[in-house]
């Protein structure tokens, strides 16, 4: 999970980077510096890679970062486990409730588990969750394609 994460923030941070030199827009680690009272305050107070990233995609670049919004929750999902699995050590409380309460109540069974107060995801969850940020991505990747030869 953490490598799914970090492969696709660092390829979409890439994209970002030739565009902004081919294209000439603002770079996105200026745009996050500029901007970030106003995403902050547009999103409750919420900053994470998804949400500037997204801004800066409609924004900057014309179009959103997810082509559907099971791919953003996916997403979004995973950068949860992520940090939970990185900071946290797995604790079900690191989690939103809703992940909580389907991992305790057995509705994600085949994706996760739990073991006491701890989770953990299960091989058919690792997949679900690489093809979710795979087509993300390459949905993602087609749009900036077509801006940089444009």
């Amino acid at each position: 999970m953490v490598s799914i994460y970090f492969a696709y923030e660092a390829s979409v941070v890439s994209i970002f980077n030739h565009l902004a030199q081919e294209k000439l827009v603002t770079s996105f680690e200026n745009y996050k510096s500029k901007e970030i009272d106003r995403i902050k305050k547009a999103n409750n107070g919420k900053l994470n890679f998804l949400v500037f990233a997204n801004a800066y995609s409609l924004e900057e670049l014309g179009f959103s970062l997810f082509g559907k919004a099971l791919s953003k929750r996916a997403l979004e999902e995973l950068r949860m486990l992520r940090n939970s699995y990185v900071h946290n050590g797995c604790s079900l409380d690191s989690l939103s409730d809703h992940t909580k309460q389907n991992i305790v109540n057995g509705k994600y069974e085949k994706a996760f588990g739990r073991v006491g107060i701890k989770w953990y995801i299960t091989p058919a969850g690792v997949s679900l969750f690489f093809k979710e940020a795979h087509e993300s991505f390459k949905y993602f990747k087609r749009l900036a394609f077509d801006k940089a030869i444009t």
